[in-house]
């Protein structure tokens, strides 16, 4: 008997692991596919539902917070005053997930919303914060030094810090070495995960031009 609900128990568990795979792999495409305000608005409803359910899945705690981020940075709505509130609830989340695990994409997604808020808030916000950014930097490269994430963030720290401390060449460096490691195939390790950072790090290079 003990076998049997062993089993069971198992059983049931592989089943509502594929079933929760399955939910991902249809609403990342949605995702990607969002463009306007309602679709944006419910895949985040349907990922906070999703983490619900599976309180236990930091992946799910990550796609909460990351459409999130989507919606604050898509076309439309980068500008209106909701933002932040928007970062800020995907900032919260990911802290949640990062209670379930320390996976470095969890701080990769955290620091780079926090690199948000504190760029909306001006250059001095973000050197005030730098010393925290090194540390958080630091954590993200003793877990996987080679995640070009990675890479694409140490691009922004050095673009984001006022010009007398920051450093435009080794942010553009940093920038070029990412988008290399993306073509090589270098992408998140668990294929339930979105490949993002590569668009981020091509905008970046497109704003340092030829300076």
């Amino acid at each position: 008997m003990r076998i049997l609900i062993s089993f069971l128990f198992m059983l049931s568990s592989v089943l509502a692991y594929g079933q929760n795979e399955e939910f991902m792999h249809k609403n990342i495409k949605q995702l990607q596919m969002a463009t306007s305000s309602t679709d944006f608005k419910t895949i985040i409803e349907s990922f906070d539902n999703n983490a619900k359910k599976n309180s236990k899945n930091w992946i799910a705690k990550y796609y909460a917070a990351f459409s999130r981020l989507q919606y604050a940075n898509s076309p439309g709505f980068k500008e209106i005053a909701g933002t932040n509130e928007y970062l800020t609830e995907a900032k919260e989340i990911a802290e949640d997930g990062l209670k379930l695990s320390k996976d470095e994409e969890l701080y990769i997604l955290k620091l780079y919303i926090e690199f948000q808020l504190a760029g909306k808030a001006g250059e001095a916000e973000f050197e005030k914060q730098s010393d925290y950014f090194q540390k958080q930097l630091s954590v993200i490269r003793g877990l996987n030094g080679s995640n070009p994430r990675l890479f694409v963030l140490e691009g922004i720290y050095y673009y984001s810090l006022p010009e007398s401390i920051g450093d435009k060449n080794m942010a553009r460096n940093l920038f070029t070495q990412a988008i290399s490691m993306f073509d090589q195939g270098e992408t998140m390790r668990n294929s339930m995960l979105l490949s993002w950072g590569n668009n981020i790090a091509i905008d970046y290079l497109k704003r340092l031009g030829d300076n």
